[in-house]
């Protein structure tokens, strides 16, 4: 392949104008029009900048018989590449430390070591979506929580860790090593070619010491608050990738909703309202989706889509709201519990005794009865949904509630109650009210009992605690004094230890005497 031809393959693989490729090589677009048509061809100092523009040598860039342009510095360039020339780097890093100077080795190390606590400063805000999902899967019940919670702490950090070594590394690479490689690339390319270039040896020599500096120049103040900018970009990135994670299961939770009141219209609930309100929600939930998708992977926005997309989900909201007020306009909440279920009552009888109490976590109310010498307990509660538990407890009696879920039948009577424009007090469904009947002193007994009861409870937590605060006392002052005895003992053994060395000394100094004479 011949140069011309080779000069317009890689100036278009480089998706590069004429006049662009002019402007880097301070040239006129119609010169570099006339190297690619074979007209002329450039300059030894030419062929050089278009060899470093295009990551070729110039063997590869001159030779005709050479048809294919090496891709290595191409490959080089990629990422995924780096886990392969790893062990390259060392000895690489090696040379370039021997060939630099003493003033430019420190100055790469301070500058790597501002990039490390950089680095290390973004883990503030890894750490805040750490706990911020961590948080999120703890709510969940059971040990699932606990265990998805761990996985995500677990998988923030090892992401921190791995792109934090890749982030490192490729600062590296791109600041000194790549630039110390191309350095011996055109040293190496200008020794192949000294012989052609011998009458303009020392004004290339010159012009390539200027370009060097230049590069160095950048690298010291340019290059570093590029890296740097770009780190910062990333971590912003993933900070928005985090941010923008809810907003997914949100969408999915939206979908779910959609469907499912779609089903519920099938059945006879007709709310236009909330369905155009949960549609226009999707609307703006997908926007910001699609908003965070592009900013991560760097597409082109879309304004016309985006604004359309934002016109429909605002109009599509005032709709929804608008149809919700006129829909829930006639809607009656009662506070009661529907109808068709009957409040059952069961009742229980107990010997009044010196010690007896009544405890329960729900409602109780007393009636005094003076024509009854024992004490009656009714229990009311909802047979559909609770039955009455009682348990022995201490000297008295824990009545409780066990609850259990009907889901279909709440299910179809919460239908029949929207289609009524009605909506009832479910909880009420699972409460249980506890009434006790006894004479006026019973029940001052009762109540005394069982306020000594949770006061006994409260002194014996009380005093659980105290002897527990003693016993960590206990602990932390055998282990102060522990602490303090080992202080005393490393003081003495410091005080032999300094004797062994004098006499050592002294006897290297008996030793040396006696070879010296």
């Amino acid at each position: 392949m011949k140069f011309n031809e080779k000069l317009q393959k890689l100036r278009k693989e480089k998706k590069l104008s004429q006049e662009q490729l002019a402007d880097q090589l301070d040239v006129s677009r119609q010169a570099v029009s006339k190297w690619e048509s074979g007209q002329t061809y450039p300059e030894m100092d030419k062929l050089i900048m278009l060899s470093k523009i295009f990551e070729c040598s110039l063997d590869d860039l001159t030779n005709d018989e050479i048809s294919e342009i090496s891709k290595e510095a191409k490959q080089k360039a990629n990422l995924l590449s780096y886990v392969d020339d790893f062990l390259d780097m060392g000895s690489q890093t090696g040379k370039m430390i021997a060939n630099n100077s003493v003033g430019e080795n420190t100055k790469m190390f301070a500058t790597m070591c501002l990039v490390f606590g950089i680095l290390c400063l973004f883990w503030i805000p890894v750490e805040i979506i750490s706990e911020f999902g961590s948080s999120i899967f703890y709510s969940i019940p059971f040990q699932l929580g606990l265990v998805l919670g761990k996985i995500w702490t677990f998988l923030i950090s090892t992401v921190y860790i791995v792109f934090f070594a890749l982030i490192f590394f490729y600062v590296f690479k791109y600041c000194y090593l790549n630039k110390f490689q191309e350095e011996v690339k055109l040293e190496k390319s200008n020794d192949e070619n000294s012989e052609i270039i011998l009458e303009e040896k020392t004004k290339i020599q010159n012009k390539v010491s200027i370009e060097k500096r230049e590069v160095k120049k950048n690298i010291n103040y340019g290059g570093i608050f590029t890296i740097l900018g770009a780190i910062c970009i990333f971590f912003i990135k993933v900070l928005v990738l985090g941010l923008s994670s809810p907003f997914v299961l949100f969408m999915l939770f939206l979908v779910m909703a959609v469907v499912f009141w779609i089903g519920l219209l099938f059945q006879g609930v007709c709310y236009f309202g909330i369905l155009f309100l949960l549609l226009a929600s999707i609307v703006a939930v997908y926007i910001i989706i699609e908003l965070a998708y592009n900013f991560i992977m760097n597409c082109k926005i879309k304004p016309k889509k985006t604004f359309l997309l934002l016109l429909i989900s605002v109009i599509g909201l005032g709709i929804g709201f608008g149809l919700t007020v006129l829909e829930f306009a006639d809607f009656e909440i009662v506070d009661e519990v529907p109808e068709k279920y009957e409040l059952k009552t069961e009742i229980f009888d107990f010997i009044m005794e010196k010690e007896l109490f009544i405890n329960s976590y729900e409602k109780m109310t007393y009636i005094e009865d003076n024509s009854i010498d024992n004490v009656k307990v009714e229990a009311k509660y909802y047979a559909n949904f609770t039955n009455v538990m009682l348990s022995d407890q201490s000297e008295g009696i824990y009545i409780s509630s066990n609850n259990w879920s009907n889901f279909k039948e709440i299910y179809d009577e919460l239908l029949r109650a929207l289609k009524e424009n009605k909506i009832y007090n479910y909880d009420k469904m699972y409460s249980m009210e506890i009434v006790i009947y006894a004479n006026k002193e019973n029940i001052e007994t009762l109540k005394k009992n069982y306020k000594e009861y949770y006061e006994t409870i409260k002194t014996n937590t009380l005093n659980e605690c105290y002897d527990d605060k003693n016993d960590l006392l206990d602990k932390i002052e055998v282990l102060e004094n522990q602490i303090l005895s080992f202080e005393e003992e490393r003081f003495l053994y410091e005080e032999e230890i300094l004797e062994y060395k004098e006499k050592l000394q002294e006897y290297k100094d008996q030793l040396n005497r006696m070879l010296n004479e």
